[in-house]
């Protein structure tokens, strides 16, 4: 198998591909990383009136923000992420030609979930390293990041 394809994940524990209408509407992305700032991305959607978008996902919440998207290329069956994010916002442009309505969602890395939760100040005294790293990394798993800890 050679070439490239596009992956695009979204959920929020929890995720799997994003419907055949959200990946058919994509216009571009743009994903930005930057050495020492948090990396972004912005996703353009077609959006059609009336359209399945408008109609039914939109009101469902299912671009809410914290939705998480994982972004990927796969090229010659290999896969490299692109990005690993949340949604911050979405906004949407109207147009008063006929198909030319955009949904764009704009969103950051992992980063900026994982620093609004503080559970600083629990005590982590009489347990061993590893119970007190996965009690640590236990606060991200209701962002979909599932921790690995392997013990020394």
């Amino acid at each position: 198998m050679s070439g490239v394809q596009l992956s695009v994940k979204i959920g929020f524990i929890t995720y799997g591909p994003a419907p055949e209408v959200v990946v058919d509407a994509i216009r571009s992305i743009q994903v930005t990383q930057k050495a020492g700032q948090r990396s972004g991305f912005q996703i353009a959607l077609a959006m059609e009136k009336g359209g399945e978008i408008e109609r039914e996902l939109l009101p469902s919440g299912f671009f809410a923000p914290g939705k998480r998207i994982i972004l990927s290329l796969i090229t010659n069956g290999v896969r490299e992420v692109l990005m690993d994010g949340h949604i911050a916002r979405y906004d949407v442009a109207q147009s008063n030609e006929p198909g030319q309505a955009t949904l764009s969602l704009t969103g950051t890395d992992a980063t900026q979930l994982m620093d609004q939760i503080d559970l600083s100040g629990i005590p982590l005294a009489g347990m061993p390293p590893i119970a007190q790293v996965n009690l640590i990394l236990a606060k991200y798993l209701p962002l979909g990041i599932v921790p690995l800890v392997t013990p020394t």
